[in-house]
């Protein structure tokens, strides 16, 4: 018995740490809904498309994440093969002033981007760790080509630098 007990808390040790997302790894399940209330999940949304997936984690990289969406807003229009999507992490805000923070986010955002703003309020630690989050003051950036396999991650701010490896990237 106890060995089973500690077989089984093995198991649930290595999968509270998820090894960080390379080239070539495929994204795990992301389990969301729109900032409409949609229930949406990736990398099924937008399948067999190029997606660019702009992770938040908290409010402090609100501004570095609305530099990659206006940037990618200017080059990724709806009848673009690639699609973005913005996925912000609600796990950490206190549940009393999770509904004050939502809509704050829609007060900040024009309600054509609602259906691609994917909110998030569990699996924080895991997607640190798929994402090797260092800083909560930035925003994480996954390109997904049309198979969902990651292509390219950043885990630096945004800098035209970046955004042009993001670019190049998309297509490869």
């Amino acid at each position: 018995m106890m060995r089973l007990l500690s077989m089984a808390f093995s198991i649930v040790s290595m999968a509270a740490t998820a090894a960080p997302l390379h080239p070539g790894d495929a994204l795990p399940v992301l389990h969301g809904e729109t900032l409409s209330g949609k229930p949406l999940d990736l990398p099924a949304a937008g399948a067999g498309r190029s997606r660019v997936l702009v992770f938040s984690f908290a409010k402090a990289a609100s501004a570095d994440s609305r530099l990659w969406n206006d940037r990618l807003a200017k080059d990724v229009g709806r009848a673009s093969p690639v699609i973005a999507f913005r996925v912000i992490e609600l796990e950490s805000v206190p549940r009393l002033v999770r509904r004050m923070a939502v809509s704050g986010i829609k007060g900040g955002m024009p309600p054509a981007l609602w259906e691609q703003t994917i909110l998030t309020y569990k699996d924080e630690a895991f997607w640190k760790d798929r994402l090797a989050v260092t800083t909560d003051k930035h925003s994480y950036v996954v390109v997904l080509d049309g198979e969902a396999r990651v292509r390219w991650m950043s885990t630096s701010p945004y800098s035209e630098s970046a955004y042009g490896q993001l670019s190049a990237a998309l297509l490869q």
